[in-house]
């Protein structure tokens, strides 16, 4: 009960509805390459793949990059049985890439 509590005061706090209602705000992150969908593991839960060298923060501020993430994350969550695997690749990341 506890988590199902904590899980929606997150939500809460994040704006994850208001979020979800403005998808034009990403387009332009979600033609950057940061995050994609590749495929499915072997249990069928679809993969998703972040990028540590295509962040800018230069170009998108870190709520706006959280913001993003959970974005594409919920959109996901709402067609799949709320599983998901998330693989963060730092190959070729440098210190530009950091916040």
């Amino acid at each position: 009960f506890d988590q199902c509590v904590n899980v929606l005061r997150w939500r809460k706090a994040h704006n994850v509805d208001l979020i979800l209602q403005r998808d034009y705000e990403f387009v332009a992150q979600d033609r950057w390459g940061m995050a994609y969908w590749h495929g499915s593991d072997r249990f069928g839960r679809p993969i998703l793949v972040i990028r540590g060298c295509r962040h800018d923060p230069s170009l998108f501020t870190t709520e706006t990059t959280l913001r993003y993430l959970i974005w594409k994350l919920e959109t996901k969550l709402s067609e799949v049985d709320d599983e998901v695997v998330v693989i963060f690749d730092f190959i070729n990341m440098t210190r530009h890439n950091m916040d």
